[in-house]
């Protein structure tokens, strides 16, 4: 499932990413690609493909697209595989690197990849929700629309995609991913 629109050679572009771990019937891995400054919309993908060969799309891709800059989700195992492919088989760098500080005396270390959590995942959406309300975003992918109608506050007051009938959890990886950007 792929949106897509041609690029010019001397825009800026920055891409979102929600990576999965490439299981038949798990989550699929998603991309979102904006241009800069303008936030226009220029590509969706959101397909089942493994933590490897995401990481080799999204290097494909970035590279494509001017080096853009990268921020993949590192909350599960195949955002956290993809991210290290990224850097260490594919050496693409531009791309997010969070500060993080391990004990109060040393310095912080920077990890590559957005962590989503309880604290930041409500930031995320209230600024995204400001965003489509003044008219800085638009949405071009169907899959991403019904992804962010299906958003409600769960149990333990979590945002979040119910389960579906299965007990498999919503659909999310595009609404993160146009998040992250």
């Amino acid at each position: 499932k792929v949106f897509y629109e041609p690029m010019n050679k001397k825009e800026r572009f920055i891409i979102g990413g929600d990576g999965a771990q490439g299981i038949r019937g798990g989550d699929c891995s998603a991309l979102v690609c904006r241009k800069l400054p303008e936030l226009k919309m220029v590509f969706t993908f959101s397909d089942i493909i493994d933590p490897f060969n995401f990481a080799k799309l999204v290097c494909f891709l970035a590279k494509k697209y001017n080096n853009a800059f990268v921020g993949l989700e590192t909350n599960e195992r195949g955002g956290f595989a993809s991210i290290g492919y990224l850097l260490n088989h594919f050496h693409y760098t531009n791309q997010y690197f969070r500060e993080k500080q391990l004990q109060i005396d040393s310095p912080p270390t920077k990890e590559a990849g957005w962590t989503t959590s309880a604290k930041t995942k409500p930031i995320m959406i209230a600024d995204y929700k400001e965003s489509m309300r003044i008219g800085e975003i638009e949405i071009l992918d169907i899959e991403l629309v019904e992804q962010l109608m299906a958003y409600k506050l769960l149990k333990k007051n979590v945002l979040g995609i119910e389960k579906n009938l299965t007990g498999a959890a919503g659909e999310d990886g595009l609404a993160i991913a146009d998040m992250i950007c």
